[in-house]
């Protein structure tokens, strides 16, 4: 059997802007660090055992937006706690057109996705889902002639590997008389990594909060819209029945005064 060699990081912390920017800092430099060479292959996992939620959708906005548009070419969407769901209604799940979030989110990924049972012990049933995650892996390659994601971000990161390999080999021929020199440049180095990748976070967080503003808006208008309807419609109804009473007193008069004649005559 074929094996793969994975490496996973956690990206929750990408949309949550509760989480300290200390820790999603500490995230995305080990995100960067593991991956420095470029990625083939990336996995977002949910959970199929819960509704997909416009902030799952917002989280493949914001690896967008902070690895560039081209990272969904190497993305495959793998939903796990199939045991719970069941493929039958995974599958309805994936169909329904009221899903819109999910629905976009499929399509954005080229309709790379996959359901896992978790708690499976069948080993055929087990070894056809890795089989089905190295397939899409290796379309995804050839799809890409081979080539792994990589934008200017990482080439900045293995310029800095280089150039702290360069200024390591130069610092052990200098011996321990350069050791201040080697350690400043590094920090230096490392400091300019830091302030662009905060750069980079704080105008994802903003953005996100933007976004997050403007469907609250949009959510409001609609619900006042709803609610101007309704009254439109309730005072209708009580004009149709003020007619109506009006009408009911008419006809009685009008009987009344017609007995009278009557009787006069």
């Amino acid at each position: 059997m074929r094996s793969l060699s994975i490496l996973g990081f956690d990206t929750s912390g990408l949309y949550d802007i509760n989480v300290k920017t200390e820790d999603t800092h500490k995230e995305i430099a080990k995100c960067m660090d593991m991956s420095r060479d470029g990625i083939h292959a990336m996995l977002m996992v949910f959970s199929a055992a819960t509704r997909f939620t416009p902030e799952d959708a917002d989280t493949i906005k914001s690896i967008k937006i902070f690895f560039g548009e081209k990272i969904v070419d190497h993305m495959i969407l793998v939903f796990t706690y199939g045991h719970q769901v069941g493929e039958m209604t995974w599958r309805k799940m994936l169909t329904d057109k009221n899903a819109r979030y999910l629905q976009d989110t499929i399509q954005a990924c080229g309709d790379r996705v996959l359901l896992f049972d978790n708690k499976s012990y069948d080993e055929l049933k087990l070894h056809r889902q890795l089989v089905e995650l190295f397939d899409a892996v290796d379309t995804i390659i050839a799809r890409n002639r081979g080539k792994p994601f990589s934008n200017q971000m990482f080439a900045q990161i293995q310029e800095v590997y280089a150039t702290r390999e360069d200024i390591r080999v130069q610092t052990e021929q200098m011996l321990n008389s350069q050791k201040e020199i080697y350690d400043g440049h590094i920090m230096q180095i490392a400091k300019m990594v830091e302030e662009k990748l905060n750069t980079t976070i704080e105008s994802l967080q903003q953005q996100l909060r933007e976004e997050q503003k403007a469907r609250e808006e949009a959510e409001k208008k609609v619900r006042e819209a709803m609610l101007g309807s309704e009254e439109e419609i309730q005072r209708l109804r009580e004009d149709l029945e003020k007619t109506r009473q009006d009408s009911d007193k008419e006809r009685q008069f009008y009987e009344k005064f017609k007995w009278m004649e009557c009787t006069i005559m």
